[in-house]
């Protein structure tokens, strides 16, 4: 399973963080950010040609943009998830329900969602996204760090 991606440092520690702790040997995942992007095109090309799904974060660095030919292109059978810090950077070629699970992992955070997020996207390339653990929705007042225990939450 290969899964290309491209996002920016904002969720980038998280997202590798989050891949680490998911445990999913079988997946290869090739990331991009925008300078890489920009200035390694044969390698995105490459990359892009072997891909099981691509996911786009968008976070200012206009990946849609460099991608813009790509996209248009883009094959109907391979899923394509573009989220972003605001809903009008959502798009792909999934369901709208499909894009709002995907950015649940995301905006809910914590040490379980991270994982999820990858182990959903596997699913959603693999044609089960419902096969998934759905998002934990998280209290909006706690203390969480990568290395606890787990999360401390205020009663």
């Amino acid at each position: 399973m290969k899964i290309v991606a491209f996002f920016g440092s904002i969720y980038g520690s998280y997202l590798f963080r989050s891949l680490k702790a998911a445990s999913l040997d079988d997946l290869n995942l090739v990331a991009f950010n925008g300078h890489r992007a920009l200035t390694q095109p044969d390698k995105v090309d490459l990359a892009l040609k072997e891909a099981d799904l691509l996911f786009i974060y968008e976070a200012g660095e206009g990946f849609s943009s460099i991608l813009a030919e790509t996209l248009m292109s883009w094959p109907e059978a391979i899923p394509f998830v573009r989220l972003g810090h605001d809903a009008a950077d959502f798009g792909g070629n999934v369901s709208p329900l499909v894009l709002a699970k995907a950015n649940l992992y995301l905006t809910e955070g914590g040490p379980e969602n991270g994982p999820n997020f990858w182990r959903f996207l596997v699913a959603l390339a693999s044609g089960s996204p419902e096969k998934a653990p759905s998002p934990q929705k998280l209290p909006r007042v706690a203390l969480w760090h990568p290395a606890a225990p787990r999360p401390y939450y205020q009663n």
